[in-house]
C-alpha cells in the first residue's frame, strides 16, 4: 500500500490516508512502520505523519512557494527573512473561506514585492501564511554570533525592518516595558 510521491524536489515513500494526526489508525500504522526491520535495522524508525501536499498549500504561483527555494537555489537556501504574516486578527483557526483569503493576501504581497525587485516567497501553513524575502546561508549570518549579518542581509533588514501582521506592525511588550517595540523581521528556516 506504500507509494512514491514527489515533494519539493525529493521523492518520498508515503503510506496511508487519514482524517488527521489524531486518527487512531494513523497512530497504529505509524507505530507499525517505525518498527519494520530490514536486515536487523529499522530504516523507518524516524517516519512521521505529514499532511498531503495540496494545490492549496502550494498556492497559485508554486514557483514562489518557499518550499521550492531549496530546489531553485541549492545549498544557499538555508534561511529567508520573514517580513509578513497573514491570518485571523484574533489568531484563531480560520474557516475554509477565511483561509483562502489569508493565502490570497500573502500571495498578493509576495507578487508586489517581486514587482519591486525583491526575491520574495510565500509559505502557507494550516492557519496562517507568511511572506519572506531572500535566500541566505551561513556566510550571511552566524548563529553563534547573532550580531553578524552580511552586507546584503543588513541592507535587506534596512528596507524591511519589521515583521507585519496583515500589513500592520506588531508591537511586542515585555514585562517592565511601557511602550514595547515593533517586532523586527526575522530569519526563518527554509523547509
Amino acid at each position: 500500500e506504500a507509494y512514491l510521491e514527489e515533494r519539493t524536489g525529493a521523492t518520498v515513500i508515503v503510506y496511508g490516508r487519514y482524517d488527521g494526526p489524531d486518527d487512531p489508525k494513523a497512530q497504529e500504522d505509524l507505530k507499525r512502520v517505525r518498527a519494520i526491520e530490514v536486515d536487523g535495522s529499522t530504516p523507518y524508525a524516524f517516519a512521521f505523519l505529514c499532511p498531503p501536499e495540496t494545490r492549496e498549500r502550494m498556492g497559485s504561483n508554486p514557483e514562489y512557494n518557499l518550499t521550492r527555494a531549496r530546489a531553485q537555489y541549492g545549498d544557499r537556501a538555508v534561511q529567508s527573512l520573514q517580513v509578513a504574516v497573514y491570518g485571523r486578527e484574533d489568531l484563531k483557526t480560520p474557516g475554509e473561506k477565511e483561509l483562502a483569503e489569508v493565502r490570497q493576501k500573502a500571495e498578493e504581497y509576495c507578487l508586489q514585492l517581486r514587482r519591486e525587485g525583491e526575491l520574495a516567497f510565500y509559505f502557507h501553513g494550516p492557519r496562517r501564511s507568511m511572506v519572506t524575502i531572500g535566500v541566505f546561508d551561513t556566510t550571511d549570518y552566524d548563529p553563534q554570533l547573532p550580531s553578524y549579518n552580511s552586507a546584503r542581509l543588513s541592507e535587506l533588514r534596512k528596507r524591511h525592518p519589521y515583521n507585519l501582521y496583515n500589513g500592520a506592525a506588531i508591537r511586542e511588550k515585555r514585562p517592565g516595558q511601557k511602550e514595547g517595540r515593533l517586532q523586527p523581521s526575522t530569519l526563518v528556516k527554509i523547509p
